[in-house]
């Protein structure tokens, strides 16, 4: 919590710098007094505790200030307007057409003109205008040349309807370019880890386009191995969302503990002595981030591999790890990583349901004492559903303004299919299919 007020007030008060100075020399100089004052101290007091939950809301505050573009120097957002400009760009992330124009969003390198040299940073929208006699194949980690003309994005015309421009200044995205292929020039591409792995993911999909799938199964099977929901029609997600099961087509928390059980299994052989007590846990988390490489770091996918990564970590230490505590570190982690985070609509329902999930679930469950194992299950799977719409409630009539009647039908149904809950070794994987049961039917 204290972390998230530093963040929100440095969303709130982003012009003070003089503010943040103090701050720092203030409550450094302080904390190191308290700090060295308690070493001294057989009975602690409370000094040291609140001090410190005053240096965690200061690290939300600094970490947010220096990620806001007015206070990062070198922002394009401070380049004059009228400049003639060549922009020299990479492509990140290819995003779903309009009928117009082709998306990108670019993560810009330079400014060129005949005397200037100037480096910039900051990420753009990229609209290429769709040309049926120039048709110009645009992949992540291409270096690119545009004319530097950005645009403001304009407010919704209408009251209260859905803010693009909100939604994009979310991924730190300010400004965008329009502009026709004709102007684009590539000029070389970008290795990294990736720009490698969007490529195999594109070609993994273009190959999967090769066989007899129909658009829409073809657009789930998509989204539910590789994160790709760009297919989706408006029709289908809507259908989804209307039957509270939209959380399916999202590679999230279930289909993480599902990759996390298997590569359990795969590893079982590695003894649980020496170097390979640690080299196994290693293995795993490397392997969980590389899949969410491969999505293309999709923030529901990071959310599930952060957290379930504590929580492979307590599970080899053969330690008591809780639920709640492995939930806040990942969100500890997230936010100051990215503190944009916060304000995305995904991160705040997904985290939202899990904590009512693990706080509200149990008390539901507890309501009813079920000794027939195949209907104390399905109660199971019902109080999880209950549980974790009364947590994201307020958000979907605030956001959505609709309310999922036929959660509880889609769970029940969908649910049991993807995802196993039975293991012969239940002494090994108890506290996980545990925390899995609880966790079942919403994204982390």
């Amino acid at each position: 919590m204290y972390l998230i007020a530093g963040i929100l007030l440095a969303f709130w008060l982003p012009d003070s710098r003089n503010f943040l100075f103090f701050a720092l020399h203030f409550f450094s100089l302080v904390y190191l007094l308290v700090f060295f004052r308690a070493r001294k101290q057989i009975f602690q007091d409370h000094f040291i505790g609140v001090f410190s939950f005053f240096m965690i809301f200061l690290l939300g505050y600094t970490t947010t200030y220096f990620r806001l573009p007015e206070n990062q120097p070198a922002h394009y957002n401070l380049v004059a307007e009228n400049e003639n400009f060549i922009l020299k760009a990479e492509i990140t992330e290819e995003l779903k057409p309009t009928k117009f124009a082709d998306r990108y969003i670019l993560k810009t390198a330079e400014l060129l003109n005949a005397d200037t040299n100037l480096q910039i940073q900051g990420k753009l929208l990229l609209n290429l205008q769709k040309d049926l006699e120039l048709k110009k194949s645009l992949h992540p980690g291409d270096l690119i040349l545009i004319p530097w003309k950005p645009q403001i994005i304009p407010e919704p015309l209408n009251p209260y309807q859905f803010s693009y421009k909100r939604y994009l200044q979310q991924l730190q995205i300010e400004q965008q370019i329009t502009t026709k292929n004709g102007l684009v020039e590539v000029v070389g591409a970008h290795k990294s880890l990736f720009s490698f792995a969007q490529n195999i993911r594109k070609t993994l999909i273009f190959d999967l386009q090769k066989y007899d799938f129909g658009n829409d199964e073809l657009a789930v099977f998509q989204a539910l191995v590789l994160g790709e929901k760009r297919g989706i029609s408006t029709e289908l997600y809507q259908s989804y969302a209307a039957a509270g099961a939209i959380h399916i087509l999202a590679i999230s928390g279930l289909h993480i503990g599902i990759l996390l059980l298997f590569l359990n299994f795969l590893f079982k052989p590695l003894p649980a002595k020496g170097i390979a007590r640690i080299l196994k846990p290693l293995l795993i988390i490397i392997l969980l981030w590389m899949f969410a490489l491969l999505t293309g770091f999709n923030p529901s996918v990071v959310r599930a591999v952060c957290m379930f990564s504590f929580l492979a970590v307590g599970m080899h230490l053969n330690r008591k790890t809780s639920v709640l505590n492995s939930l806040s570190l990942s969100l500890f982690f997230l936010l100051l990583v990215n503190p944009y985070y916060l304000f995305q609509v995904g991160f705040q329902l997904s985290y939202l349901a899990v904590f009512s999930i693990i706080m509200v679930q149990p008390h539901l469950y507890r309501l009813l004492n079920i000794r027939i194992k195949i209907l104390d299950y399905f109660w199971k799977l019902i109080s999880v559903s209950i549980a974790a719409q009364l947590g994201v409630l307020p958000l979907s009539i605030f956001y959505f303004h609709q309310f999922p009647g036929l959660f509880l039908a889609s769970n029940i149904v969908i649910l049991p299919f993807l995802g196993p809950f039975r293991h012969r070794d239940p002494d090994n994987y108890f506290k996980y299919f545990q925390f899995l049961t609880r966790n079942t039917g919403r994204s982390l």
